[in-house]
């Protein structure tokens, strides 16, 4: 547990990150919604920009999970809303316990995402189910560190 804990630390130190004071939201969350044995869903998601005014975004993670013996593929993806381009996006199949790891950092640094003041983020989740008998419920968070951009 030491050295899990002593490379998360490394790995959120590696990145420059800005001068200027970080701040932290979590704008979307689904707390549970169903596993299917059918379709993907193809619905976008539209989150509103945390700040309302003009953001770099410097770092996102992507967390997701599935109830207790639940099987299947979950996902997720987070794009802009001016012109849908992916920023982020992850996939977990969850066929075994333990799970594993369920959570994916994009870690932008100096490559920072702007998001202007009206615009926002869309997200796309979802999860697949193996079988109905063992399909469950699915969560997804999405965290962002942020700077607000200089008028």
């Amino acid at each position: 547990m030491k050295i899990a804990s002593a490379l998360l630390a490394s790995l959120l130190l590696a990145s420059p990150l800005p001068a200027a004071e970080l701040k932290f939201a979590s704008p979307f969350t689904i707390d549970s919604f169903a596993c299917r044995t059918q379709a993907w869903d193809r619905e976008w998601h539209y989150v509103a920009n945390p700040a309302g005014q003009a953001i770099r975004i410097y770092r996102m993670q992507l967390g997701m999970g599935m109830d207790m013996n639940g099987y299947g593929d979950i996902w997720t993806f987070v794009g802009k809303s001016s012109d849908g381009g992916i920023i982020a996006g992850y996939n977990w199949e969850r066929y075994g316990l333990p799970g594993g790891l369920h959570e994916h950092t994009a870690d932008f640094g100096q490559n920072y995402i702007r998001l202007a003041a009206d615009e926002g983020m869309v997200v796309n989740y979802g999860c697949m189910g193996l079988t109905a008998a063992k399909t469950k419920n699915g969560y997804i968070r999405v965290w962002l560190w942020y700077t607000l951009e200089d008028l």
